[in-house]
């Protein structure tokens, strides 16, 4: 036999079954751990949403800070501000007075307004609502049933009586929200009020059905008037350019009636 050179000599006693070979073997290295599979990423946790930001009545108090609505007719388009002047006028000389106004509304507040109310009815799905720049709010809680309760306390604490129009005559200055008072104007027997005027040099006069009317000091929240528009008080107006169209939003009067 040749000589063997140590990797043949260790394959031959291997073979053979050699004892001290096999011992030998028996102390090599042991085989490289199979490789594992990374490890998986902890899923970050969703942090809550931060409860100031979450929609509900406090929004309210956020809103008549940074966005209230105005209560004064200077501020409104000077040819609907016009229009209104001359009803004013009418309604004065009939001892009618007026007051409770909204005037001009920035869009955040139409924002918040309008999306409480599509939210509440279930009109919009609260994680549909779409940003509004400025607004920091989160209206959806989790649950349909959660943003709705919080949209509903919104409506409630803004005392929305009807529609809230995310583009509206209120944001161009070209709508008024009022209420009247009636105490001192002039009644016949069945309490309905006489409105006397003219118009284009002719004489009109109206019988004014005031009981279901939108009156100072009380809540018009809920209220609503059919055919509104045909309301003899809404001629009236109308005759102006101050028109009230909406049944179920009894205080807004417009340039279009919307």
């Amino acid at each position: 036999m040749g000589h063997l050179d140590p990797a043949s000599l260790l394959q031959l006693q291997r073979t053979a079954g050699n004892a001290s070979v096999t011992a030998l073997i028996a102390q090599r290295e042991p085989d490289a751990p199979a490789k594992t599979d990374k490890p998986v990423a902890p899923v970050a946790e969703v942090a809550a949403p931060d409860p100031k930001k979450l929609s509900g009545k406090q929004w309210k108090a956020i809103a008549d800070s940074n966005w209230a609505d105005s209560s004064s007719t200077d501020d409104l388009d000077s040819g609907f501000k016009g229009s209104l002047d001359k009803f004013f006028e009418v309604l004065t000389a009939n001892n009618i007075t007026t007051g409770e106004y909204t005037t001009l509304r920035p869009k955040e507040r139409a924002y918040l307004l309008h999306y409480s109310v599509e939210v509440s009815k279930g009109t919009t799905a609260a994680k549909d609502v779409p940003a509004q720049a400025g607004v920091d709010i989160i209206w959806d809680h989790g649950t349909d049933a959660k943003s709705k309760a919080a949209a509903k306390e919104m409506v409630d604490e803004f005392g929305i009586v009807g529609p809230a129009a995310l583009v509206s005559n209120h944001i161009a200055g070209n709508a008024i929200d009022m209420k009247f008072d009636f105490t001192k104007a002039t009644k016949d027997k069945d309490k309905n009020v006489t409105l006397t005027y003219k118009k284009d040099g002719k004489d009109v006069s109206r019988t004014l059905k005031i009981d279901d009317e939108a009156v100072i000091g009380v809540k018009a929240k809920g209220k609503s008037i059919s055919n509104i528009a045909g309301r003899e008080l809404s001629k009236a107006g109308e005759d102006f350019g101050v028109k009230r169209h909406i049944d179920n939003d009894i205080v807004h009067w417009s340039t279009t009636g919307n």
